[in-house]
C-alpha cells in the first residue's frame, strides 16, 4: 500500500524509529533526513531528529539540527523549547529564551521551559517569582500542555513546602484544562486508563522525592536568590526612575522588559 503524500513524513518517522530500535542509527538518520524534504509538518520530523540525537548522547549534533530547523520553522514552539534544553550556558539559554518568546509569544512550551530555567537550582538564573510568571503564561496560552502543571506543582513545593503547597488549586485548573501531551506528563502517566487527577498525583509523589534528594542544592539556590533580591532592593529613600507610576511601561522599565509576551527588549 502507498501512504497519502501528507502522511509520508509520519510513516518515515516510524521507519526511522524502527531502525534506531534495532541499532542502526545511521539508517535512521538517513530516513529522517529524507523525511524532512517531504513537506507536511516537517518541523515534527526535525524534532524527532533532535530527540534521536539526544538519546544518542550527541548534543552538538542535536543543537545543529535544532538551529537548522528554526531557520525554516521559526514559529514552532517545541523546537525553541528543545533548543533551550540543550543550552548548557545560562547566558546562552536566556538569549535563546528571549528570541523564542519574541518569535512565538503564545507558545506554552516556550514559557514552560522558561520556568524550568528559573527553577534550576544549579543556574544563576534561579528566580521563583519569574518562574511563576512564566508558568502563568504557559497555562494561559497552551492549557493542554501537561508539563506546565507538573512544573506548577514543583513551584508550589519550592515556595511553600509540602505542608502549605496548594495542590488543590493546581489540580482544579489542571482538570478543567484537560492536558493531553508533554514528555514529563506522559512519564507520570503509568497507563492509558489513568485520568488527570491520578497523573497529577503521580507527579506530586515524584516531585517530593526529587526535591528531597536534591534538597541541598535547592536550599543553596533559595538562599542565594534571597540574598540577590535583598541586594537589588532599593533603599526606601532611593528614587527609582522606572517610567510613569502605575503604568505597564513603568513595570517593564523596572524589570528590564524581560519575559513579557511580545516584548522586543534586548536587555537582561
Amino acid at each position: 500500500a502507498v501512504a497519502p503524500r501528507r502522511m509520508i513524513p509520519s510513516v518515515m518517522t516510524e521507519i526511522a524509529r524502527l531502525e534506531e530500535f534495532v541499532g542502526d542509527r545511521e539508517a535512521a538518520r538517513e530516513v529522517l533526513r529524507k523525511a524532512r524534504g517531504e513537506g507536511g509538518d516537517a518541523w515534527k520530523t526535525y524534532l524527532e531528529s533532535v530527540q534521536m540525537e539526544m538519546r544518542a548522547g550527541d548534543p552538538h549534533r542535536a543543537i545543529a539540527i535544532a538551529k537548522e530547523a528554526l531557520e525554516r520553522h521559526r514559529g514552532a514552539g517545541r523546537l525553541w523549547a528543545i533548543l533551550m534544553q540543550l543550552c548548557e550556558d545560562d547566558s546562552e539559554k536566556l538569549r535563546v529564551f528571549k528570541k523564542a518568546y519574541q518569535a512565538v509569544p503564545k507558545s506554552g512550551e516556550v514559557w514552560c521551559e522558561g520556568a524550568r530555567m528559573r527553577m534550576d537550582p544549579r543556574s544563576s538564573l534561579f528566580d521563583l517569582k519569574k518562574a511563576r510568571t512564566n508558568l502563568e503564561f504557559a497555562i494561559r496560552f497552551t492549557p493542554q500542555y501537561g508539563d506546565s502543571f507538573v512544573e506548577m506543582l514543583r513551584l508550589e513545593l519550592l515556595e511553600k513546602g509540602a505542608d502549605r503547597a496548594d495542590f488543590a488549586a493546581v489540580e482544579r485548573i489542571c482538570v478543567s484544562s484537560e492536558p493531553n501531551y508533554g514528555h514529563v506528563w506522559f512519564t507520570c502517566k503509568k497507563n492509558r486508563l489513568e485520568g488527570t487527577r491520578q497523573v497529577l498525583d503521580n507527579a506530586y509523589k515524584v516531585l517530593l522525592l526529587e526535591l528531597h534528594n536534591r534538597r541541598g542544592l535547592y536550599q543553596d539556590a533559595l538562599v542565594a536568590s534571597m540574598q540577590k533580591m535583598a541586594q537589588q532592593t532599593p533603599h526606601p529613600l532611593t528614587r527609582v526612575e522606572s517610567g510613569p507610576e502605575g503604568t505597564m511601561g513603568g513595570a517593564l522599565a523596572a524589570s528590564g522588559g524581560e519575559e513579557t509576551p511580545g516584548s522586543d527588549s534586548k536587555s537582561g
